[in-house]
């Protein structure tokens, strides 16, 4: 029994490579990585994550934090306070309004004139009752010696008693004179010695209000060095929160410069492309083979065994064509 040419052999077709998976992407010098997690609906997405800073760093970042927060809440502070709220200005004002106060009562006092005519009233007084009491026993002496001599309803007796009255009229007006004179000086001497308490005591009372205007500028000189400080303090604390910030901000901007999401989706592109046009390259190599062995298969002259399979089949053909009135040619119309 011979057999014919069952044609070429042809490749089999690769299977296709499995796609490649996302890689995880850490960048030491930012910082941070970018990885799949699970999450807590059991799904797998990607996060751009930092990674644990070096101690150093961490170091350096915890002292900008700590910077931040000291300084910021001495920052508040310092713009609360109010150094004008301190001075108490109520002081110096009562000095004032008791120093005026006294003066104006002081020299109410000492103005007060009215004083005077009651020392005249009271001079006068004295000084009557004194010549009165003189001018009686001249009057009850005169009236002894006229009544001894037979001459009490003399005309000599009336113009002695006349005169005695002019006397003591004279004497009186003298005496009042003198009285209101020794009032004026007296009330003169008077005010000079409470001209000079006056003095004194506003001497007294200038003093205190001077010692109250000292204390307030001490108070004003004390405010102006506070402020001072606290400008000076406020720059302080400001310069130190620039420090603590720029920290912090050095390690927000350092993983800010974070590509590894991009990185790893190039990656991913970039292995899944090289494995799909190596795949390409291989179907179509294998491709190129079959289609060269199917033409050469083609192009070969046929065998000894093709050429009698042939001329077997025809004759039987014809076998089958020929009669039909016979099993073989009806089996060949059906078929044929």
């Amino acid at each position: 029994m011979c057999g014919g040419n069952r044609g070429p052999k042809l490749e089999r077709v690769p299977t296709p490579p499995p796609e490649k998976e996302l890689m995880d992407f850490i960048n030491h010098i930012t910082g941070t990585k970018t990885v799949t997690v699970i999450g807590p609906n059991g799904k797998p997405h990607r996060e751009t994550i930092r990674i644990p800073r070096k101690p150093e760093e961490e170091e350096r970042y915890k002292f900008g934090e700590q910077l931040v927060a000291s300084t910021l809440k001495n920052l508040v502070e310092l713009n609360k306070y109010d150094p004008q709220s301190l001075i108490p200005f109520q002081p110096l004002l009562d000095a004032y309004y008791s120093m005026n106060n006294d003066s104006l009562m002081d020299i109410g006092k000492i103005a007060g004139m009215d004083k005077i005519d009651q020392d005249i009233n009271d001079l006068r007084q004295s000084q009557r009752m004194l010549l009165d009491e003189q001018f009686d026993r001249r009057e009850r002496a005169l009236h002894e010696r006229l009544a001894q001599t037979g001459r009490g309803t003399s005309s000599y007796a009336i113009e002695a008693r006349n005169d005695l009255a002019r006397q003591r009229g004279l004497a009186n007006a003298e005496g009042d004179m003198r009285a209101r004179e020794a009032a004026i000086d007296l009330t003169s001497k008077r005010l000079n010695t409470d001209t000079n308490a006056f003095n004194l005591r506003q001497q007294g009372r200038a003093g205190s209000v001077h010692n109250e205007e000292l204390n307030y500028q001490f108070q004003k000189e004390d405010e102006q060095d506070q402020e001072r400080r606290r400008l000076q303090a406020m720059q302080e604390a400001q310069g130190l929160y620039n420090v603590g910030s720029g920290i912090l901000q050095y390690d927000d901007n350092r993983a800010m410069q974070d590509r590894t999401a991009d990185q790893s989706l190039a990656t991913y592109a970039t292995q899944n492309n090289v494995q799909n046009q190596r795949y390409a390259n291989q179907v179509a190599g294998v491709n190129a083979n079959n289609n060269a062995a199917i033409q050469e298969y083609k192009n070969r002259p046929p065998s000894f065994g093709e050429m009698a399979a042939g001329l077997v089949g025809q004759g039987a053909m014809a076998m089958f064509t020929a009669r039909p009135d016979t099993m073989a040619g009806r089996l060949g119309k059906k078929f044929f």
